[in-house]
């Protein structure tokens, strides 16, 4: 059986989060080593591409999400509205998978609802299995479900079910043996066997976690303004990693760092050691334009900045070392993004770095051109 390493055991999180008033891209570190360019469109035209994973052999990701809904006038009903899309290819030749379609959102003659923008979302691998987090039609329930990584043979199978709230899970990480992820409900951390549970256990934390990553026995989170491990089986109480920190978004692991960005108008990329930082953590590049998406491996972290308000309305691509060496690997089009914030994915494997890039608008308003673009690391 082929052993993957998935998006969860490479330390990489996607977290969606909101922004405001996006500003100019500054950089801040040692010299850049290196020229940055647009990339290589490595799947072309994916409407509205979203939400990557990644494990050794294999990429996947989400169709259809916020932006190809049409939302009506007020009373009456929607125009259209795309379908949402699971898919994912192989890395050495990605002739697209169809993971799975599902129906249009919303459903002619409903209301449209904010959540049905994102009905799909959460990405993560596990061995043989692709999970993802699906927002249901009713808009108040909730269902983690899975495929093989080939594709749904049928309906997915259902990991766990929740009614009563329509607070989405923006992310699922796995460590091959459960799936995890932040309660909507109360400040917690669930997890269920990857084969599925009606009853998650229950990690309690003092403060709602929105962002996880794991590594070795432990479970990291960001909660207001901290960051945090506690190990998975609750067998000892929370350790903080580092406090005060100015809108922590994403983070991320490997095998000796939680590396970690701040959001606001001017944000800021850090790490400390994965037992925690003596005082204030390491920061690796400063005054960052709204660096909401976080991945790393041994040698570099990786995230991307926005600069959608600025004159140059372009989101880039960013590396930098441990020892504050910073690369702008790539550019990317958003000049008619209206979000004041680039929130999409950044992901690593063992030798490019992947992300998306909107593309132009269509005629309809949608994002019909997306690409998932890659780079050499």
């Amino acid at each position: 059986m082929t052993t993957r390493r998935t998006i969860a055991e490479a330390g990489v999180l996607w977290v969606f989060l909101g922004g405001c008033g996006g500003k100019s891209l500054m950089l801040d570190g040692a010299a850049s080593g290196g020229a940055a360019n647009s990339g290589e469109a490595f799947v072309p035209a994916q409407p509205r591409a979203d939400a990557l994973a990644v494990d050794q052999e294999r990429l996947y990701w989400v169709t259809g999400a916020c932006g190809t809904c049409i939302v009506s006038e007020p009373g009456k009903p929607p125009k259209s509205a795309d379908i949402a899309r699971v898919r994912g290819c192989l890395k050495s030749d990605c002739d697209v998978d169809a993971i799975i379609d599902y129906d249009t959102w919303p459903r002619p003659g409903t209301e449209a609802k904010s959540s049905w923008a994102h009905p799909l979302m959460g990405l993560t691998v596990a061995g043989e299995s692709l999970y993802w987090v699906r927002v249901t039609e009713a808009d108040d329930e909730i269902e983690i479900v899975s495929c093989p990584v080939t594709g749904c043979q049928g309906t997915p199978r259902l990991v766990w079910h929740w009614k009563g709230s329509s607070n989405v899970i923006p992310a699922l990480v796995s460590d091959g043996e459960k799936i995890y992820w932040p309660s909507s409900y109360s400040p917690a951390i669930l997890s269920c066997s990857v084969s599925g549970c009606v009853d998650p256990d229950f990690l309690p934390v003092a403060e709602a976690p929105h962002a996880l990553a794991l590594h070795g026995s432990y479970v990291y989170w960001i909660a207001n303004g901290m960051v945090q491990r506690k190990p998975k089986d609750g067998s000892a109480p929370t350790t903080d990693i580092v406090t005060g920190l100015n809108k922590p978004a994403a983070l991320s692991t490997n095998s000796s760092y939680v590396s970690f960005t701040t959001n606001y108008s001017i944000g800021q990329v850090s790490f400390c050691p994965l037992e925690g930082c003596a005082g204030a953590p390491t920061a690796l590049a400063t005054n960052q334009a709204f660096p909401l998406s976080v991945a790393s491996d041994e040698d570099h972290v990786y995230w991307v900045n926005a600069s959608i308000n600025g004159s140059a309305r372009k989101a880039s691509v960013m590396r930098s070392d441990f020892n504050r060496t910073i690369d702008e690997l790539a550019t990317i089009d958003v000049r008619d993004m209206q979000d004041p914030v680039y929130e999409h994915s950044v992901v690593v494997d063992e030798g490019y770095v992947y992300w998306i890039s909107p593309g132009a608008i269509d005629a309809n308003g949608h994002f019909s051109h997306s690409a998932i673009q890659r780079r050499a690391k």
